[in-house]
């Protein structure tokens, strides 16, 4: 079977900085993997240059049998991978409702038409997809106004509006506490399995790694320097050397454990 996303040598360099440097990987259709790492280890490099925001220096990326290397952001999205960034990307002055609305009219292109009016267009989706990700009570509410977590949902959401088959979340429960973050991420399993989406995500909670990952990316320098399931990369010496504060190897005392991003 092709894979839905094949990354070939994939190469980003800033002056002398290799913040990207030759990496390769690809992801099967329905996977929910992790891109792990320490400070500047690439990763926001990595998902900036899958999405579109930056251009490679070398490298290949195909997404569904398209090769998406180069494309603008608009056209990656249309073809159907979708992201999330640190810092949810919302319209705070305007209703979740409205926000939703944005995003679908971005998908249908129906951004100038005329009629009707936009305020009547896909109200049924719109409600569906509030309700997925737990704001179906705050329809009306001013997104400026929700806590950080239900920022995190909103965006969630208006990425599903796009209906994707990958999905990039870049550190989805950041910022959160804890008892938000599996919260979320439970709600986001639900999504997935419901809707056969792929998934590659960044994260700084291990806990949340090894909770839901199927295969976890460890990059260090820019570089891939494991991947594997969940408890190989916990018992792997090199990822233990390369990542900041030693959270991988507190796993087996039971202490709490957040790397850097």
């Amino acid at each position: 079977m092709t894979p839905l996303l094949q990354v070939e040598a994939l190469t980003r360099h800033y002056g002398g900085v290799r913040a990207v440097d030759g990496v390769s990987f690809t992801l099967a259709e329905g996977e929910v993997r992790a891109l792990i790492g320490p400070n500047g280890a690439g990763k926001s490099t990595c998902f900036a240059l899958l999405s579109g925001l930056e251009r490679p220096d070398r490298g290949r990326i195909r997404f569904a049998g398209h090769d998406i290397t180069g494309l603008s952001p608009q056209r990656i999205l249309r073809l159907g991978l979708a992201r999330t960034f640190q810092i949810p990307a919302i319209f705070p002055s305007l209703d979740l409702a409205d926000n939703l609305r944005v995003a679908l009219l971005g998908r249908t292109r129906r951004t100038l038409a005329p009629w009707p009016p936009a305020r009547r267009l896909a109200s049924a989706e719109i409600d569906e997809l509030l309700r997925l990700v737990g704001l179906a009570e705050r329809r009306h509410q001013p997104a400026g106004t929700l806590a950080y977590g239900d920022r995190k949902r909103l965006e969630l959401a208006m990425a599903l509006a796009h209906r994707p088959r990958l999905l990039l979340l870049d550190e989805p429960t950041a910022g959160m506490a804890l008892s938000e973050r599996f919260a979320l991420i439970d709600q986001l399993l639900a999504i997935v399995r419901a809707r056969g989406l792929t998934v590659l995500f960044t994260e700084h909670d291990m806990d949340v790694v090894f909770r839901i990952a199927e295969t976890v990316m460890v990059m260090d320098r820019g570089r891939l320097v494991a991947v594997g399931p969940p408890a190989a990369i916990r018992a792997d010496a090199r990822v233990r050397e390369v990542y900041l504060g030693g959270s991988l190897a507190d796993e087996a005392s039971g202490e709490p454990r957040e790397a850097s991003s």
